[in-house]
């Protein structure tokens, strides 16, 4: 694996060595993108978890390496209109909060959401297509909001031709009852919402909680959030931890790492909450 990330990087062509099949097959305990060992099994022994974190250091620069590139090669096949509209969405910066999901932690992320061909995906805080981009390639039909009106523009260029309908504004100012809202509700949300914006701290929790007014019943929401939100200690968590009552809640680690390439260390969880089709009284949180 390392060598063919190196050889991502280089430019080099990499062909991956055939490997003989185990006699017996067993379903993987995690999957890749999660950036923790936690979820690895518990059976596991000492000298092999140390192994895998020693293998998960060494790979991590390469692994950045190669998801630079791969935006520079990307970068590099735009039109010159596609270029400006860049040009301009990169000029806004950290307005908004804004840090972009890595390559490889959005696709962990979609996979979560598990979405089919046709199903109708809200991303609520779009950015420049980060989730966008998988939810397309995995046949959502993609509603994308997004507040900074450049990175709207290059939302619509880049993906209004793909079934995506993008919307510029404030998603807080949003309502489930407006007309481009399914009756019934979204069959998905995936967001990464801002965190802070102003000295206003908790907002991904707001946002969160304002997302899950869209999700159908026994519809998906999957959220990056701030570690903190996994525990009520303000009143932004109280208000969340209060709307997910009755849902499926599950909580994911992810290595602080995973943002470098965006320009910020800030860890995060990784948030996967089922609407059940019929209300339940009592809340369910496991740890993944």
């Amino acid at each position: 694996l390392l060598a063919g990330v190196q050889a991502i990087v280089s430019g080099q062509p990499f062909v991956m060595p055939k490997v003989a099949k185990p006699r017996t097959a067993r379903a993987p305990t995690s999957r890749a993108g999660t950036g923790t060992v936690a979820t690895l099994p518990r059976e596991m022994d000492a000298t092999a978890r140390t192994r895998v974190i020693e293998l998960s250091e060494r790979l991590a620069p390469v692994t950045e390496a190669a998801s630079e590139r791969l935006a520079e090669l990307r970068a590099a096949q735009e039109d010159g209109g596609s270029k400006a509209l860049v040009a301009q969405a990169r000029e806004a910066g950290k307005s908004l909060a804004f840090y972009p999901t890595p390559p490889a932690l959005a696709d962990h992320v979609v996979g979560y959401a598990q979405v089919a061909q046709g199903d109708r995906v809200l991303e609520p805080s779009a950015g420049m297509g980060a989730l966008v981009g998988e939810l397309v390639r995995r046949g959502a039909l993609v509603t994308a909001i997004e507040a900074q009106p450049d990175r709207a523009a290059y939302l619509s260029h880049t993906y209004g031709n793909r079934g995506v309908s993008v919307g510029t504004g404030d998603f807080l100012a949003m309502s489930p009852r407006d007309p481009n809202v399914p009756p019934e509700g979204f069959d998905t949300v995936v967001m990464n919402p801002p965190f802070s914006i102003e000295g206003k701290q908790h907002l991904d929790a707001e946002h969160v909680t304002h997302a899950l007014g869209f999700v159908r019943p026994g519809g998906t929401l999957v959220a990056i959030m701030s570690p903190g939100s996994v525990q009520p200690t303000s009143a932004r968590r109280k208000a969340l931890h209060a709307a997910l009552a009755g849902w499926e809640v599950m909580w994911e680690p992810v290595d602080a790492k995973r943002f470098r390439i965006s320009g910020t260390d800030t860890p995060t969880v990784i948030l996967v909450a089922r609407r059940p089709k019929a209300n339940r009284r009592h809340m369910r949180h496991r740890s993944w």
